[in-house]
């Protein structure tokens, strides 16, 4: 399985080997993770990200979330704090697809 801190820098466009960008990363996910985690996603006690060597596997168990969504919310959310656009229409849009991620997500928790 893949590294959560890798998939996250690949997104976006950062070399996994480049470690430059690491603790920033690392801050945004971990961000990313508490907010799913108050939704019901993630281990209840938490999870923080500390270095590559954490999985998907680690975070979450794909049988009842749907992983996918989770990495594009986490992708997301990082790169609006990361890496913003400088188009207003396109942070727009990022915010608004990630209210629907947090619905759809708080959803599936609600139905599993």
């Amino acid at each position: 399985m893949e590294s959560l801190l890798d998939t996250i820098k690949q997104l976006l466009g950062i070399p996994i080997e480049d470690e430059s960008f690491d603790i920033d990363i690392k801050t945004h996910i971990n961000t990313s993770t508490m907010i799913l985690s108050q939704i019901g996603i993630g281990p209840k006690n938490g999870f923080t990200v500390t270095s590559k060597d954490q999985l998907w596997t680690d975070y979450i168990d794909s049988s009842t979330i749907n992983l996918e969504g989770v990495k594009q919310y986490i992708y997301l959310k990082t790169k609006i704090i990361f890496d913003p656009p400088t188009n207003s229409t396109t942070i727009q849009a990022i915010n608004d697809n990630l209210k629907e991620l947090e619905w759809r997500l708080q959803l599936a928790v609600e139905t599993n």
